[in-house]
């Protein structure tokens, strides 16, 4: 029974034009139809969205329809009009690729879906726009009704499902789940070691308790990137867990862009295929332009391959998409570096200290500023504090070592003291595998720089972009062509 809001929405609906040649009759028609199907199941309306389903394009699944028998639905009434709305149900579409693959007539249907897989994300949207395009009142109707929430685009004409992260998160969902996601999402949100590994504590008892929660899975997902990234597993491990999660995701809704970003993620920076990273980015903001984590990995990623401008656009429509995120004003003053900006990352990331003193993220980049600008002081201050906060006494000696040799001889005692402290702790393997980098690079040893970052896994690589240390070897043909090799943008 549809309540008094629902008639309200309707109503204004019919007023506003968007019956679409689809009479009321026809509407009612097309509800008694749904009637004997289980509450809640989700509707993929038009050909946009049955192909973004399999990953195909639509003339694809035109023709599976028409030579395959593909389970297609119109409206009641609609017959074959030219342009009528179609309609599918997932659980009749897998229930006929299971069909047609045992029939021995799968082997076009699968191949096609996995080359796509193999080329990585599926083929993009016009951007800004999702795979949906609602047609007629019934099409609207049902949006609202199965696919949650709808808002109507001006500047498009047509009406877009809500973002994912919204009431997506709320369908099918007890208050005990809703409770253990919200906690589960702060957690990931501060981005410290601790707060990953409870983050994945409780995500994983989301996904047990209702395995179909897809908003869990790419919240999961996101929670074991990071914990690679702040060094609470190896790549491996933590990459492998986390593409498996956002997969999984996708397979519940293909239409979450953070799950998309994931997998863009760990495309750009793992697996170094820049290229196919970037496009996986465009397609999460085709799904969803305003969330902000899409934006500020996008963002991140942009800025890595030598496009700041582009890069400080996003991230921030970021910041104002996410204005409590500390993360997001950590990657502005990432990007302003990489723009050249020195002075303005410093800014932000001054501000950042000032209000969060205990934020250990901010001092490594302010670090970079202060040696870009020779206060090697202030440089030696950032790395010590750091160090201080992630308990790292290694490091915390090679800084010891530097602020001897500043004291008796400038900055090229300065470098040698951490040289010579350097050696000592690298035999140990204790050093931070970045900082270990950054010292090599410092001491202008260019196979020692070469070496260390060739066995960096995650996008603390490519801070040499944004790194005054580098700046030398930056310059050196050699350097240039060893980042190709390791399919890094010599920029």
């Amino acid at each position: 029974m549809r309540g008094p809001a629902d008639q309200t929405q309707l109503s204004l609906i019919a007023r506003r034009g968007l019956l679409g040649g689809a009479t009321v009759s026809e509407w009612q028609d097309d509800m008694r139809n749904l009637e004997g199907r289980q509450a809640g199941v989700h509707r993929l309306s038009g050909w946009q969205a049955i192909a973004t389903y399999f990953q195909r394009n639509p003339s694809t699944v035109r023709r599976w329809a028409a030579e395959h028998g593909l389970p297609i639905h119109r409206p009641a009434g609609a017959g074959a009009r030219k342009g009528a709305a179609v309609f599918a149900y997932p659980d009749e579409l897998d229930d006929w690729l299971r069909r047609f693959t045992l029939q021995g007539g799968g082997q076009q249907p699968v191949s096609e879906a996995r080359s796509s897989s193999e080329a990585g994300a599926a083929p993009i949207s016009p951007r800004g726009r999702l795979p949906w395009k609602w047609t007629g009142l019934a099409a609207a109707a049902f949006g609202i009704a199965l696919a949650g929430p709808l808002f109507w685009s001006l500047s498009e004409g047509q009406w877009r499902p809500a973002a994912d992260g919204s009431a997506t998160r709320l369908h099918g969902s007890t208050e005990a789940n809703r409770e253990l996601f919200s906690n589960a999402s702060y957690l990931v949100e501060k981005r410290t070691p601790e707060s990953l590994s409870q983050a994945v504590t409780l995500l994983e008892q989301l996904t047990r308790n209702d395995p179909g929660d897809s908003l869990a899975w790419s919240e999961l997902a996101t929670a074991f990137n990071l914990m690679v990234e702040y060094g609470q597993t190896d790549a491996e491990t933590g990459y492998g867990k986390s593409r498996a999660a956002a997969e999984r995701a996708l397979a519940l809704n293909p239409t979450l862009a953070r799950a998309q970003t994931v997998l863009a993620d760990m495309d750009f920076f793992w697996l170094r295929a820049t290229g196919t990273g970037l496009a996986r980015f465009e397609q999460a903001l085709a799904l969803d332009p305003s969330d902000a984590q899409t934006l500020h990995w996008y963002a991140t990623a942009l800025a890595f391959s030598g496009e700041p401008s582009r890069a400080l656009i996003e991230i921030r429509k970021a910041k104002y998409a996410d204005p409590g995120s500390r993360a997001i004003r950590v990657s502005e003053a990432i990007i302003l570096l990489s723009a050249g900006q020195g002075a303005a990352a410093g800014a932000v990331l001054e501000s950042l200290i000032r209000h969060e003193p205990a934020y250990r993220n901010p001092y490594r980049f302010l670090a970079f500023v202060k040696l870009g600008s020779g206060d090697y002081g202030g440089y030696l201050d950032a790395w010590s504090r750091r160090f201080e906060l992630t308990e790292d006494q290694a490091g915390a000696r090679v800084i010891a070592a530097g602020r001897d040799g500043l004291r008796g001889g400038g900055a090229e005692a300065m470098i040698a003291g951490m040289g010579a402290a350097m050696a000592v702790e690298a035999t140990q393997g204790a050093l931070e595998p970045y900082f270990l980098a950054h010292l090599q690079a410092l001491s202008a040893d260019m196979g020692g720089a070469i070496a260390a970052l060739e066995k960096i896994e995650t996008r603390h690589a490519f801070y040499y972009s944004i790194d005054p240390a580098f700046a030398a070897l930056r310059q050196q043909a050699a350097f240039q062509e060893a980042l190709r090799s390791m399919k890094m943008p010599a920029i």
